[in-house]
C-alpha cells in the first residue's frame, strides 16, 4: 500500500478507503450485527481479537501474519525496567504497575510506510489488544519491526511500546518489614525471547526474535541501548553466598516437579544460614497468588568454597489445589546469613505441560463424501483417573459443525483410546482439530492434516 499515515485513524481509516475503493464487503456482520440478529462480541484473549485482525487485514489483501512474543513485558512507565517486589513470605506485594505476561500476541501487516524514513516499509507492528493509550485513544501501531529493532523510538507508531515488550530488563526486589529492601536480581534475559510466527505452509514455528532485536549481551544490542538511551540498571552486588533454583524439564501436568535449591559459599570460611522457600501459582499476568503450595524454612551449614544442594519435591497433591488452565508456579528462595549484607534471594518461573495428542486416520485415504475413521490417544499423567471426559473436533471441510464426543473415565496413568468418524464435504488439504476436556486437565489440543479427494 502507497496510503500515507496521518495517526492511522488507525488502520481504520486505511482500511475504509480499501473497502469504499474495492466495493468489498468484509465481514459484514460486524456493520449490520443488529439486524442479522447476531451479538457483538465484547471480550477476549489477544490471541482471539490478532486471529480476527489477521482474518480481516487478508481480506483486504494486506499481507498479514499472527505473532506471539513469549515474557511479554507491559512497561507502563516508560523506563524499560520491570520492577516486582516481593514479601519474605514470597507474596507480590505490588508497587508497580509493570508486569511480564507469559506471552502476549499482535499482528504484523506489510504496509509501505511513507511516512517514515527511506528502508522501514515491510513488516509493521499492530496489536488489536492494546494495553495503554496512545494519542489518547487506545490503540497500538503501526510500528515498524525494523525500526524496533534499529532503535528507532521517535518513529510513529508506539515504537517505544514495542521495543519494551521485546526488550525490558527485569529488576526483582525483596521488601522488609522495616521498609529496605533488598534487590534479588537484574534479570537481561527473560523479557522478548521466542518470538513465533508460523511458517508459511507448514504447521511448525517460525522463531523470528533475530527481526526485532539483536542476540542478548552482542555489542549490536548494547550501541541500539545506548541509542534509545537506555540505562542498564545495575546488578545485584557481588556476595559470599549465591543461591539458585534447578528444576527438571519438561514437566508434564499431574507429575512431580522435582527441585534442587544450590547454595554456595564462595568465602574461606563456614557458613550457617537459614534457607527459605515458597512455591506459589503464578498466573498468566505475572502475578503471584497469596496462597502457598509449599514452603520450607530449614537451617543449613556450608563448608568453606564448597555448594550444598537441598532436593524438593512439588507433587500434584501439592499444586493440584490451585487449578487453572495454564499451570504456571513460582519458585522463590531466600537465603540469609550472620551478616545480613550476603543474604541473597532467587526466583524462577515455571510450566507445566499438557499431555500429547496422537492423531491416526484409520482409512488409507480420505475421499468427499465417504466416512473417514480417525483414532486419538493420550497418556494420562496422572495417578488419579480422569472422569468427565469429552472431546471436540472441528474442521472446515471436514465436519459440518464442531462435534462433541463423550468417552469413558481413563484410568490413572493409563492411555486413552478414542475414536470418531465424519464424511469430509470439500476437496484438498484439510486440518482437523481435536481439544480433550476433563475434569483434571483441558484443552489438550491437537491436529492433524488430512489430503482429502474427489472420487473418480
Amino acid at each position: 500500500m502507497t496510503k500515507e499515515f496521518s495517526r492511522v485513524d488507525g488502520v481504520a481509516h486505511i482500511l475504509m478507503e480499501c473497502i469504499q475503493g474495492n466495493g468489498m464487503e468484509v465481514l459484514p456482520f460486524f456493520a449490520n450485527g443488529k439486524k442479522s440478529n447476531f451479538q457483538p462480541v465484547r471480550y477476549g484473549q489477544c490471541w482471539v481479537f490478532a486471529a480476527v485482525t489477521c482474518t480481516v487485514l487478508r481480506c483486504l489483501g494486506i499481507p498479514t501474519r499472527v505473532v506471539t512474543n513469549f515474557d511479554s513485558a507491559h512497561d507502563t512507565d516508560g523506563n524499560l525496567t520491570i520492577d516486582n517486589y516481593f514479601n519474605v513470605e514470597g507474596d507480590d506485594i505490588g508497587g508497580s504497575a509493570d508486569s511480564v505476561w507469559n506471552f502476549h500476541v499482535w499482528n504484523e501487516c506489510w504496509m509501505v510506510r511513507n511516512d517514515l524514513d527511506p528502508g522501514y516499509d515491510g513488516w509493521q507492528v499492530v496489536d488489536a489488544t492494546p494495553q495503554e493509550e496512545s494519542d489518547d485513544t487506545f490503540c497500538c501501531g503501526p510500528a515498524s519491526v525494523k525500526a524496533i529493532k534499529d532503535g528507532e523510538l521517535e518513529y510513529k507508531y508506539d515504537a517505544p511500546f514495542v521495543f519494551a515488550e521485546v526488550n525490558a530488563q527485569r529488576v526483582n526486589w525483596l521488601m522488609f518489614a522495616d521498609g529496605t529492601k533488598m534487590k534479588m536480581d537484574v534479570d537481561v534475559l527473560n523479557v522478548g525471547h521466542c518470538v513465533s510466527t508460523k511458517k508459511c505452509g507448514k504447521d511448525e514455528r517460525e522463531d523470528i526474535t533475530h527481526l526485532y532485536k539483536y542476540p542478548d549481551g552482542s555489542t549490536e544490542e548494547a550501541e541500539i541501548f545506548k541509542k534509545a538511551k537506555i540505562v542498564i540498571a545495575a546488578p545485584a552486588p557481588p556476595k559470599t553466598l549465591k543461591v539458585s533454583l534447578k528444576v527438571n524439564q519438561p514437566i508434564y501436568i499431574g507429575q512431580t516437579v522435582s527441585v534442587s535449591l544450590v547454595i554456595s559459599n564462595k568465602s574461606s570460611e563456614e557458613k550457617v544460614c537459614t534457607v527459605n522457600f515458597w512455591a506459589k501459582k503464578r498466573k498468566y499476568d505475572g502475578c503471584v497468588e497469596k496462597g502457598t503450595i509449599k514452603k520450607l524454612k530449614k537451617e543449613i551449614t556450608i563448608p568453606a568454597v564448597k555448594d550444598k544442594s537441598i532436593p524438593l519435591e512439588l507433587s500434584y497433591q501439592d499444586y493440584g489445589i490451585f487449578p487453572d488452565m495454564y499451570y504456571g508456579m513460582r519458585l522463590i528462595t531466600y537465603v540469609t546469613d550472620k551478616s545480613p549484607e550476603n543474604n541473597v534471594a532467587a526466583m524462577k518461573d515455571i510450566g507445566l505441560l499438557n499431555p500429547a495428542l496422537t492423531i491416526k486416520m484409520q482409512n488409507y485415504h480420505a475421499y468427499v463424501g465417504e466416512k473417514v475413521h480417525v483414532e486419538i490417544s493420550f497418556t494420562n499423567p496422572f495417578a488419579l483417573p480422569l472422569k468427565k471426559c469429552f472431546m471436540t473436533i472441528e474442521g472446515n471441510g471436514l465436519v459440518e459443525d464442531q462435534t462433541r464426543v463423550k468417552f469413558d473415565d481413563v484410568k490413572p496413568n493409563a492411555l486413552a483410546k478414542v475414536k470418531c468418524d465424519f464424511t469430509p464435504k470439500k476437496p484438498g488439504q484439510r486440518k482437523l482439530l481435536v481439544d480433550i476436556d476433563c475434569d483434571l486437565v483441558q484443552n489438550v489440543k491437537g491436529s492433524l492434516r488430512i489430503e482429502v479427494q474427489k472420487k473418480n
